[in-house]
């Protein structure tokens, strides 16, 4: 009983760190399906005839990138 105990408050510690990866990474990838989203309706709107919305996803997505992706570590 004692180790147990032991062992479940040592993963406690460390579950931390992970739950905080997971977390970073699920909304990375959300982030992602969002921006290809985003992209993928202002092409479509492109095809229509209707070129505006496709210019103001990739302008927030290069400010975006250029913002967050060039951040030092």
């Amino acid at each position: 009983m004692r180790h147990q105990r032991a062992f479940i408050e040592l993963l406690a510690h460390s579950d931390k760190n992970l739950i905080i990866t997971v977390m970073k990474l699920t909304l990375a990838v959300l982030v992602y399906v969002l921006i290809g989203v985003v992209l993928g309706a202002g092409i479509l709107l492109t095809v229509a005839g209707k070129p505006w919305f496709l210019i103001a996803a990739f302008i927030a997505y290069v400010v975006a990138f250029g913002k967050i992706g060039c951040m030092t570590h």
